[in-house]
């Protein structure tokens, strides 16, 4: 069954990949050019199509991607000698032989590469929530539950959303697909702080961007011999924050937009890295 996938998954991959090779290349002058929410949408469409296990190109492509497919065989050690030959006598049996062809190698191998990929990703995942959740705290300040009941409202968001302090959190984050949780590291923010932090992290929930990802991590794993696809991973991850920034300043005066940099800025120097992130 794989290998009727196989060769319509490396011609999707070979033809998408120069395509995000290009955008890649172009995506400087087009960030200059375009809002950053353009390419939260490249991407996706690109991710989708990686997806879809089919080509919808005319029957005689202009590429084809060929893949040579010969018989190997693997023949299995004789038995040993004192122990099983004379069974081996009676029955009559010969060395047996596994036969198997190179389409078929290579379906085996691009599926557990599958696994794999999603086997370390989703360990990963696992690991992250029972750390940061088991060393958790409910969220002693008022001001952080009253602020995103608050934002919750204005932003259209029907979600119970269950705010925690975790010092095991490198940064503001939200977590989970079914129970929603947002997770602060600590409650030493100023008002002005907590109202730019809350707001970035609840964008997120009310575009599904943790939904968003999850498609990329699906084009990754079904994709994961393409460097081009783990390139097109990390900028649309780096697109995502930006485009959620966008989103954020969108309409406030130039002062305020000024501050939310400078938030954004100060986390990113706390904590090492720049900006929130969705796990």
């Amino acid at each position: 069954m794989a290998t009727a996938y196989l060769y319509p998954v490396l011609e999707i991959s070979l033809t998408t990949g120069v395509v995000i090779l290009v955008l890649l290349a172009l995506s400087r002058w087009l960030g200059r050019t375009y809002a950053a929410g353009w390419s939260r949408w490249v991407w996706l469409c690109a991710a989708i199509r990686l997806l879809i296990p089919f080509n919808v190109s005319p029957t005689h492509a202009p590429l084809r991607v060929p893949v040579e497919n010969r018989a190997i065989s693997l023949a299995v050690p004789a038995p040993v000698a004192g122990v099983t030959a004379e069974a081996g006598a009676l029955s009559g049996a010969q060395p047996a032989a596994l036969a198997f062809t190179s389409l078929e190698l290579a379906a085996a191998l691009w599926l557990a590469g599958i696994v794999v990929f999603l086997a370390v990703h989703l360990a990963g995942y696992l690991v992250c929530r029972r750390s940061c959740l088991r060393w958790s705290r409910p969220a002693g300040d008022s001001r952080i539950p009253a602020r995103v009941a608050e934002l919750r409202k204005e932003l259209h968001i029907r979600r119970r959303i269950h705010v925690r302090i975790s010092a095991r959190v490198p940064g503001p984050m939200v977590l989970g697909f079914g129970k929603l949780y947002l997770l602060l590291p600590d409650e030493s923010y100023t008002d002005t702080e907590l109202a730019y932090i809350l707001r970035h992290e609840l964008v997120h929930v009310r575009r599904r961007d943790l939904w968003y990802k999850l498609v990329l991590l699906a084009a990754g794993a079904v994709h994961w011999f393409n460097p081009a696809v783990w390139l097109m991973a990390r900028q649309a991850e780096k697109d995502l924050e930006l485009s959620c920034d966008d989103e954020v300043v969108r309409g406030l005066p130039a002062g305020e937009r000024r501050a939310y940099g400078r938030t954004i800025l100060g986390a990113a120097a706390r904590v090492g890295y720049r900006g929130t992130r969705l796990s």
